[in-house]
């Protein structure tokens, strides 16, 4: 029998060995097959999707933080990275945009559609862009 002994007193740290999850207990071992009831979970987005979020629904609990702002800017023409629905919120925030901020996000978004005229990109991630830089062109225009 191995004794499990405290971190920090010079002696490695003895695992204990993972316990089994509900469908393992189920004879379900290895096949990937899950039992749990309930609501699906909800998967893990970027922490800027949760701050798009609290922008829209706790705004009294929201305060500006440039690094999301940065990244929503970057990848809202993304679809894999930005969702429909929160796109959709994107676009609200993204209306109340000032200075730079705003000047920038719509050059970006008339060059994407500028460069779709040149080079058409028929692809479903390509239509998506030019799509959403369009919507971005008409919140911000």
């Amino acid at each position: 029998m191995q004794c499990e002994l405290s971190p920090g007193i010079g002696e490695e740290h003895v695992q204990k060995p993972a316990k089994e999850t509900a469908s393992e207990t189920e004879g379900n071992r290895g096949h990937g097959i899950s039992q749990r009831k309930g609501p699906p979970r909800v998967c893990k987005r970027h922490p800027a999707i949760q701050y798009l979020r609290t922008w829209k629904n706790h705004r009294e609990k929201w305060s500006f933080k440039k690094v999301r702002q940065v990244w929503l800017l970057r990848n809202m023409y993304s679809e894999e990275k930005v969702p429909e629905k929160y796109f959709k919120i994107m676009l609200m925030y993204a209306s109340g945009l000032t200075g730079a901020a705003r000047t920038k996000t719509v050059q970006h978004a008339e060059e994407l559609v500028a460069n779709e005229d040149t080079n058409p990109d028929d692809t479903v991630q390509g239509t998506v862009k030019v799509e959403r830089a369009c919507r971005i062109i008409q919140v911000l225009g």
